[in-house]
């Protein structure tokens, strides 16, 4: 059996943390991120706008000759599936966020009375359900839906900073976000009814400021 002096082992310990401090930074390095890049077939220009827990992806894409193209990306990439909601102006229709159960919620023109307005398309793709936001005007809409079917988003009435939000219940029943009186943009809402956005302080050369609402209000 061999003895190590007291003072002997100082050295041993100091290799010993040392080595295990390289295996740790060893495993921190060896963590590694993968990035995809994507874009729908004819796409020349792609933009996302949501993404659920399954990897579905919604956004909109310019062809070549510049026309608006709205896609759901399949999780695992291998379908683009358009959409469009039946009775639009063509090029209207816009995706602007997903919930976990594929439901999709976004803007059109009705092609008949020329009125923006906004739609749930059921997540099998079967089915969309129009409904119209108090006040609605260009730039507004929803912005965020979570898996129970609220929606959030904005009115634009005459100015960016004079916008305001709103949320829109699984019943259509409609609350008004107003409480800075400023330009009030929602941006998300969880599966607790807590929104998420920014708002505009000072009038349209304000500066922008973030918020969270919980669902009290």
């Amino acid at each position: 059996m061999i003895k190590v002096s007291a003072p002997a082992l100082v050295p041993l310990m100091k290799i010993f943390a040392c080595a295990l401090l390289l295996a740790v930074c060893g495993l921190g390095q060896a963590q590694t991120y993968l990035y995809f890049t994507f874009d729908p077939p004819s796409s020349a220009n792609t933009a996302v706008n949501g993404m659920n827990n399954a990897g579905q992806i919604v956004g909109s894409y310019l062809d070549a000759a510049g026309g608006t193209h709205n896609f759901l990306r399949s999780g695992d990439g291998a379908t683009y599936t358009a959409i469009v909601v039946p009775g639009s102006e063509a090029g209207t229709t816009t995706t602007n966020a997903i919930n976990n159960l594929g439901q999709i919620a976004g803007n059109y023109i009705d092609a008949s009375s020329g009125l923006f307005r906004s739609y749930i398309r059921s997540a099998d793709g079967g089915t969309f359900t129009p409904f119209d936001i108090p006040s609605f005007g260009p730039g507004g809409g929803p912005k965020g839906i979570n898996d129970n079917g609220v929606i959030t988003g904005s009115v634009v009435a005459a100015s960016a900073s004079a916008a305001y939000g709103f949320v829109r219940g699984a019943d259509g029943t409609f609350t008004t976000i107003n409480m800075f009186a400023a330009g009030i943009r929602p941006e998300a809402i969880d599966n607790n009814g807590d929104i998420a956005g920014f708002y505009i302080a000072g009038g349209s050369g304000g500066l922008d400021h973030g918020f969270l609402r919980n669902p009290a209000g």
